[in-house]
């Protein structure tokens, strides 16, 4: 998550751009730890659907409409998020 902006400033990586163009502002922080633990590894499960949605503020049926490398992006970047949350934060 070291992308450069073309000001050679570092991205927010809680900012995602969907294809359509629009940005999905992660926040990790509306999660609890028991919502994490939880969610298993299965994608589309219900408590997985219930953690992408607090993070994203994407409803599941939302989500379930994105293009599949939108959602595979959110998804990712989720993860990455809250494999790293201290570093989630760049300020």
């Amino acid at each position: 998550m070291t992308d450069k902006k073309s000001d050679g400033q570092e991205k927010d990586p809680r900012i995602v751009v969907l294809s359509d163009g629009r940005e999905i502002q992660l926040d990790i922080s509306a999660c609890t730890w028991g919502d994490v633990m939880n969610s298993g590894a299965t994608k589309g499960g219900p408590a997985m659907m219930s953690l992408l949605s607090k993070v994203t503020g994407l409803s599941a049926e939302e989500y379930n409409k994105l293009l599949l490398e939108d959602g595979s992006l959110l998804y990712d970047r989720v993860w990455q998020l809250l494999n790293n949350p201290v570093g989630a934060d760049p300020s």
